[in-house]
């Protein structure tokens, strides 16, 4: 995928895909750990 067919930000990420995985991630190993 180009940076043409993708929305227009104002800032430039690599791949902006993996963080809120990453986030929701380590938000289930903390629930999970709090337990």
């Amino acid at each position: 995928m180009a940076d043409t067919t993708t929305k227009n930000h104002d800032y430039h990420i690599v791949d902006p895909s993996p963080w809120p995985l990453l986030a929701s991630l380590g938000a289930l190993v903390m629930a999970i750990g709090g337990v």
